[in-house]
């Protein structure tokens, strides 16, 4: 049973962003402005949190390997899609480092990946969430909090 509902929330998964690459992308960035304002406005643990995220500084020059975000890498299509979700607001023709898959030391330009190495300067590494149908799924708990041993592996 738990395995035909995740199958039917990965097919609901793609079937939501197709529909969403099929949709006139100017749609999505005409909302920029309004969704940053939103993020302006937050607390500041809105701010810290994306300070945590890209520690990066300096301005930068995308390297010659970076793609551009209309032409994003679909082969791993769950990275592509969880980046797609928010690119999708900017200019096409933006250039993007990437670093799919697990990444064991920092790159060397600043490029968006999933994890990064916790010790030393990581700030190359721009966290973002990717692949989060596999790594951010919180399977249903039928045991209350209150019903739980207070006890800890």
């Amino acid at each position: 049973m738990a395995t035909l509902q995740r199958n039917a929330q990965k097919l609901f998964y793609y079937a939501r962003n197709a529909v969403r690459d099929i949709a006139p992308q100017a749609l999505f960035r005409r909302r920029l402005a309004g969704l940053l304002d939103q993020a302006r406005l937050a607390d500041g643990s809105v701010r810290a949190r994306l300070d945590y995220y890209n520690r990066l500084q300096d301005a930068f020059v995308p390297s010659a390997r970076a793609v551009p975000v209309s032409r994003l890498p679909r082969g791993r299509s769950m990275y592509y899609y969880d980046l797609k979700e928010f690119t999708r607001y900017f200019d096409p023709d933006l250039r993007i480092d990437l670093e799919f898959g697990d990444v064991v030391d920092v790159p060397t330009m600043p490029s968006v990946v999933k994890d990064r190495p916790i010790a030393g300067d990581n700030s190359n590494g721009v966290l973002f969430k990717l692949n989060k149908f596999r790594h951010f799924h919180m399977p249903a708990d039928d045991i209350a909090f209150t019903d739980k041993l207070p006890v800890a592996v």
